[in-house]
C-alpha cells in the first residue's frame, strides 16, 4: 500500500481490531436469530401466511436495529482514528487533509481486503508481535523536529533584532530632542544678539546650520 513498514503495522493492527469488533457484531446477529426461533418457532406447529409475514417483520426489525448501532460504531471508531491522526499532526505543526472519494476506490478496497486476507497467516500474526519503531525516531518526525528547532533559533535572533533596533530607535529620539533643544538656545541666542555684530551672528546662524 505504498507505507513504510511502521504505518504497515499499524494498518494491520487496525483490521484485526475491525475484524475482532465485526465478529463480535455477527455473533449478536446470530444470536438474535436463535432468540426468534426459539421464541416464535415450533417444529410442531403449522404457520399461516401472516404469522410468518409477523415473525420475518419481528427478526428485520431486530437485525435491522443491530446493523444501524454497527455502521454507528464504526463511523465513531472511525471518527477517533481521524482524531488521533490529527493530534498527532497538530503537535507538529501540519496540516492534514481527507480525500473522501479515494474511500471508494475499488482496486484500493482490494489491496485492503487482500492485506486483511494475509494479516491472517501465521506469518504475519508473528511479525505483528515485532516490537514497533517508536513513532519519534521513525519517518519524518527527525525532520521536523530539525526544522522546527531551526525555525525557533531564527525566530530568536530575529526577536533579538528587533530588540536592538528598538533601543536604536530610542537613542535616536533622544539624541534628536538634545538637538532641539540646542537648537532653541542658538535661536535665543541670535534674537537676544540683534546689537552684536554681523560676524557673530552668522556664525551662530552657521552652528544652528
Amino acid at each position: 500500500m505504498e507505507l513504510n513498514d511502521n504505518h504497515h503495522q499499524n494498518i494491520l493492527n487496525y483490521l484485526k481490531f475491525s475484524k475482532f469488533r465485526r465478529a463480535q457484531k455477527l455473533r449478536a446477529v446470530d444470536g438474535n436469530f436463535e432468540t426468534i426461533l426459539a421464541s416464535r418457532v415450533s417444529a410442531d406447529e403449522t404457520y399461516t401466511g401472516d404469522e410468518i409475514i409477523e415473525i420475518l417483520e419481528e427478526l428485520n426489525h431486530v437485525v435491522r436495529a443491530d446493523v444501524e448501532s454497527e455502521f454507528l460504531d464504526s463511523n465513531h471508531t472511525n471518527c477517533l482514528l481521524l482524531r488521533q491522526l490529527f493530534k498527532q499532526a497538530e503537535k507538529w505543526h501540519l496540516k492534514l487533509n481527507v480525500d473522501t472519494s479515494e474511500l471508494e476506490n475499488k482496486s484500493l478496497l482490494d489491496e485492503v481486503a487482500k492485506l486483511e486476507d494475509c494479516s491472517s497467516s501465521a506469518s504475519l500474526r508473528n511479525e505483528s508481535k515485532a516490537k514497533l519503531i517508536p513513532l519519534e525516531e521513525s519517518g519524518p518526525v527527525p525532520l521536523l523536529k530539525m526544522e522546527i528547532s531551526r525555525l525557533e533559533e531564527e525566530n530568536s535572533k530575529l526577536r533579538s533584532r528587533l530588540e536592538n533596533i528598538e533601543m536604536d530607535c530610542s537613542n535616536i529620539l533622544q539624541e534628536k530632542g538634545t538637538l532641539q533643544e540646542q537648537v532653541s538656545k542658538l535661536k535665543k541666542q541670535i534674537s537676544s544678539s540683534s546689537s552684536a555684530p554681523n560676524v557673530q551672528i552668522s556664525n551662530l546662524q552657521s552652528e544652528i546650520d
